[in-house]
């Protein structure tokens, strides 16, 4: 009964405890957001089943093109603020801005399929 209730999600949200949906998503901040999410599962009881509901609420950096949100992430709205040195303060913000952050790049998903890298570290200059 436990595969039958999680099969829909589990094909959208592939190995995911909590699914969570930017229905009704609140701004709390310049860039956060908090998205409503829930777990559920079937628990087998004397002479019935019940199906466990559970809420939860976390905090996703607001969507957008990735030079605004990190722009956003380092507290500036103009791009060359993005040319950074390693020792430049605003580099070690945007890097613990950016750790373990999962971004959607573009590539050759499945149909129906995001491609989903987390980013794991910066370095300076990376573009030149």
């Amino acid at each position: 009964m436990q595969l039958l209730v999680r099969a829909a999600p589990n094909l959208m949200y592939p190995n995911l405890r909590a699914y969570f949906s930017d229905i009704g998503k609140q701004r709390i901040s310049v860039d956060l957001e908090l998205w409503a999410g829930y777990f559920q599962s079937v628990c087998p009881s004397m002479g019935r089943i019940l199906i466990n509901m559970d809420t939860s609420m976390t905090a996703m950096y607001k969507s957008g093109p990735f030079r605004e949100v990190t722009m956003l992430g380092i507290g500036d709205r103009n791009a060359r603020a993005l040319e950074l040195s390693e020792g430049h303060a605003n580099f070690k913000k945007l890097k613990s801005f950016l750790k373990d952050v999962r971004v959607e790049v573009p590539g050759d998903a499945p149909v129906g399929k995001k491609k989903v890298k987390k980013i794991t570290g910066i370095v300076p200059a990376a573009g030149h």
